[in-house]
Parts: C-alpha cells; structure tokens; sequence
C-alpha cells in the first residue's frame, strides 16, 4: 500500500512538472513575439499547448476520483 501511494505521488510529481515546463516553453515562445508576424502562429501553439495540459490535468483528475472510488469501496 505504502509503495502503490509513493508510486502515485512519484507520477503525480512527474506530471506536474511536465505541465510545468509546457507552461514555461509557451511563456517563452509567446511573450517575446507577440506583436511579430509570427504572433498567429505562436498564439495557436500556445493553445494547442494550452489543451494539452487541460488534457493532462482532466486525465489526472479522473484517475484521482477513480482511486477515492476504489478505496471507499474497499472500506464498505
């Protein structure tokens, strides 16, 4: 059990710091060229990254609740 929460906080922290350095590598590409020629191209790579994180993070969210289910399955 202790393994399987370690596991899960290790893929937790993973994630996270992935969606983190989306965050960063958008900001870099974005702010910068804003007002270039470029500025409609960045924006929609901005936004595809921008779903991926939604993407990520529903992912996650969903595993969250499915665990709590699982477990107050378990305690019934």
């Amino acid at each position: 059990m202790q393994t399987e929460e370690t596991s899960s906080d290790d893929n937790a922290k993973a994630q996270t710091e992935e969606m983190s350095n989306d965050v960063n590598v958008a900001n870099n590409l974005y702010l910068p060229i804003i007002n270039n020629d470029r500025g409609k191209e960045v924006r929609a790579y901005c936004m595809t990254l921008c779903q991926r994180i939604e993407r990520k993070l529903t992912f996650r969210f969903t595993q969250e609740i499915g665990e709590v289910i699982k477990h107050a399955k378990r305690i019934e």
